[in-house]
């Protein structure tokens, strides 16, 4: 073979190597989620343009299983990612700010300060939600502070709406124990401080929830009367939709959440009155906080960093609200059923005529707002199976059979794999 047909078939020998290796490129972004909305996001994300396909994942708890064999997520988008144990394992998202007009200035920074370790950004907020107390327009005897309404205005009110025949409760103002939520987020007002440590474990201020407990079994005790006298109203009244005896005037106060209030039919909802729930004028804001982060397994980072560009932009944020109403996406409202982490699209953007009316005059400024410190990946399930039910405990009985964390530690060993 001579010296130039040799060269031609080493040119030839590359060019197919090369196209070999294209034809090899994915350019698909496996992103999990435990947000069922995010399969019409992500369908918006795919139309806007054409470089990176995001395939969806739904998974109850997203995260990085070892033991599957399918592909690792390039991108979780999920609760429980701020876990001190678990930063480490997502790429640092710092370039996003420094490569794209993403700026961290126009978060919330005590929300964004969670994703954040050693000036490393690694995980993202996107969205929160906040505890709302909802009551009948033109019940209350005195208007409650701007936007909020704080516990012991709360409990007075309820206090004066309370009526008893022969010892007997025929109206309530408000029961702490209608929602163990309720207890849980007193708890917090409290500053009882549920965390994780760096190892992942639960931390609290035992001090500051004993104080919490008092308040809350003196309120069923001295302002309603005693557990027995509650549990006798709940049996015979509560077994229609809160609203409703709300409407009724059978009660004063409902507690919930922004989601749950947002899944109130539109016209029932209408004839409601709501403020946030607070403590010294701060809000607790719910700690199932949605956060977006990269794995450092992702086998495609570049298109996931391309998602996460896109989508902490305020014009996506705005086109994803007209996706919650043109589709119709049932109990989904701003983005992916919560408060953006974007103050400016909560401010000028969500109480809009075309979107969310009846938040307007109704949202919290940044210094309003009381964000949970880092939590454990399963707090969720930990806070429902453990903690509310002793908080429910130790506010029925005068002493509590044992602390919380002998309680925790009990329950913890029993649930560990034998």
């Amino acid at each position: 073979m001579t010296r130039i047909a040799r060269h031609i078939a080493q040119t030839l020998l590359c060019l197919v190597l090369i196209s070999g290796c294209t034809s090899l490129y994915d350019p698909s972004v496996v992103l999990c989620s435990n947000k069922a909305e995010f399969a019409a996001y992500a369908e918006a994300y795919n139309s806007a343009q054409s470089e990176y396909i995001v395939q969806i994942r739904y998974e109850k708890q997203p995260g990085i299983d070892q033991n599957d064999r399918r592909r690792p997520p390039d991108l979780l988008i999920s609760t429980g990612l701020t876990d001190p144990s678990l930063l480490d394992t997502f790429q640092p998202l710092n370039r996003l700010f420094k490569e794209t007009e993403t700026d961290p200035e126009d978060f919330y920074q005590n929300l964004l300060l969670l994703g954040t370790r050693e000036d490393k950004q690694h995980v993202l907020p996107l969205n929160f939600n906040l505890p709302v107390v909802v009551y009948l327009e033109g019940a209350l005897t005195e208007e409650p502070p701007e936007l909020l309404i704080p516990l012991d205005f709360m409990r007075s009110q309820s206090e004066a709406f309370n009526t008893a025949e022969d010892e007997i409760l025929s109206r309530v103002g408000f029961s702490p124990l209608w929602n163990e939520e309720f207890l849980y987020y007193t708890a917090i007002l409290f500053d009882a401080g549920f965390g994780a440590t760096e190892s992942g474990a639960v931390d609290w201020n035992p001090s500051a929830l004993g104080s919490a407990v008092e308040y809350l079994r003196s309120w069923i005790t001295e302002t309603n009367g005693g557990y027995e006298r509650e549990a006798a109203f709940r049996e015979k009244y509560m077994k229609i939709p809160y609203y409703k005896l709300l409407e009724e005037r059978r009660i004063l106060f409902y507690f919930t959440d922004t989601e749950s209030f947002m899944r109130i039919p539109p016209e029932k909802r209408e004839r409601l009155g709501f403020r946030w729930l607070s403590g010294s004028g701060q809000i607790p804001v719910l700690d199932n906080i949605t956060f977006a982060g990269v794995p450092r397994s992702a086998q495609n980072k570049a298109g996931a960093y391309d998602f996460l560009r896109w989508i902490f932009e305020s014009e996506t944020q705005t086109e994803l609200m007209e996706i919650n109403q043109y589709k119709r996406l049932k109990g989904v409202y701003g983005i992916a059923s919560g408060f953006s982490s974007l103050r400016a699209v909560n401010e000028r953007h969500l109480p809009q005529p075309h979107f969310y009316p009846f938040f307007l005059g109704h949202i919290p400024t940044a210094e309003m707002l009381r964000f949970p410190l880092r939590l454990p990946v399963h707090w969720g399930d930990m806070k429902a199976e453990i903690i509310e039910p002793w908080l429910v405990e130790a506010v029925i009985n005068p002493e509590p059979p044992e602390s919380l964390a002998t309680f925790l530690a009990t329950r913890q060993e029993s649930n560990s794999p034998k």
